[in-house]
């Protein structure tokens, strides 16, 4: 038995053995106390302590929502993904024409591009990134430009393109 579950048993029996003294004394004096006005002693009553530990709970389910019930989010509709591609990146949530390459970091051991998408939001993009609404990626980064290949499926066949895509001016 660990160290903390010996402490709570022994602080559960100490607050039972508490209560129950605290009971027994307030029912002995109770008994043996004289009635008011009589040999002018004065009864006093024993607070119990552990009033509102225990009191009950009633739960009004009326005008309030279920807490076990599942909360739906209403989303707007995403483009649809293959299966065994992973969640949609914030990227891919885009065609590739809707991508504006706005700057590019290439004379360095990793480069980098930065990409602007319709809805102003800037995003920076390394090799391998995934691109756009066809399964894309980020091929090559090289001056001026980008190399984004994409692969659909066509009649059971999958296609891959390669798409270059220059920096806005």
């Amino acid at each position: 038995m660990s160290s903390g579950v010996r402490w709570t048993a022994l602080a559960i029996l100490l607050l039972a053995v508490g209560t129950a003294v605290a009971q027994d004394v307030a029912d002995e004096q109770q008994e043996n106390a004289p009635a008011p006005g009589e040999g002018g002693q004065i009864v006093k009553e024993v607070p119990n302590i552990f009033s509102g530990l225990f009191d009950s709970f009633d739960y009004e389910p009326r005008g309030r929502r279920d807490p076990f019930s599942q909360t739906y989010v209403s989303r707007t509709q995403e483009p649809e993904q293959p299966d065994g591609y992973g969640p949609l990146l914030p990227l891919q949530r885009f065609k590739l024409e809707d991508l504006r390459l706005t700057g590019i970091l290439w004379n360095v051991s990793n480069p980098k591009a930065i990409l602007k998408d319709p809805t102003g939001n800037i995003h920076v993009v390394t090799l391998n990134s995934k691109i756009g609404t066809r399964n894309g990626y980020v091929a090559a980064i090289r001056e001026g430009e980008i190399v984004v290949v994409e692969t659909i499926e066509q009649d059971g066949r999958l296609i891959s393109t390669a798409q270059v895509v220059k920096i806005a001016k």
